[in-house]
């Protein structure tokens, strides 16, 4: 058994979910196409992650004494 395996699998002539909603010419692409494309939408994701993960760090640090924020300083000025 594969990843591409399943229920639909067993049947001849048939396509797997994720190729018939994002593949060439998929679902989304057809029916949707002002919608982003799934790469897009997995890049945004993997940058907001990054930034979330940054924040997550300095939150973490700064709880722990080891780094404190410095931006309301830069405000002062």
């Amino acid at each position: 058994m594969s990843q591409r395996s399943g229920i639909l699998e067993w049947c001849e002539g048939t396509v797997p979910m994720g190729e018939y909603l994002i593949g060439v010419n998929g679902a989304h692409q057809r029916y949707r196409p002002d919608d982003w494309k799934a790469i897009d939408c997995r890049k945004a994701m993997s940058v907001m992650l990054n930034h979330f993960m940054f924040f997550l760090a300095t939150r973490k640090c700064a709880h722990l004494g080891l780094h404190s924020p410095c931006g309301s300083h830069a405000l002062l000025l």
